[in-house]
């Protein structure tokens, strides 16, 4: 097989192009805190405090992320429902993530 020659190259490199442009993949953010308020939390207050967020989508974990105190979470995520919270006694917020925008949630966690 030979290199081709002439102007059918140029048709090959457009088509081509055109495809690999499509592959790419949009994505939307989640981002927010983890609150802790009240029992006998160290962290009481409503400034960001240390935990682990998760992301579910059917179900399943799409994605976690451990936070330190002070911190907020950022996810990438594909366009879609997804349940963001956290482990024990804390809300589990359905937020829809869409292309090309940030949606905010803040997970808190209430003890009494």
């Amino acid at each position: 097989m030979g290199l081709v020659r002439g102007p059918g190259r140029w048709v090959v490199s457009i088509v081509l192009g055109g495809l690999l442009a499509g592959c790419g993949h949009t994505t939307g953010s989640l981002t927010g805190t983890l609150t802790i308020e009240g029992g006998l939390s160290p962290y009481g207050g409503r400034s960001p405090q240390p935990g682990i967020v998760k992301v579910m989508s059917g179900g399943q974990v799409v994605a976690s992320q451990r936070l330190f105190s002070g911190q907020t979470f950022r996810f990438n995520l594909t366009p879609g429902r997804y349940q963001v919270g956290s482990t024990g006694g804390c809300s589990t917020a359905t937020v829809t993530v869409e292309a090309n925008s940030t949606t905010k949630a803040d997970v808190f966690c209430v003890f009494h």
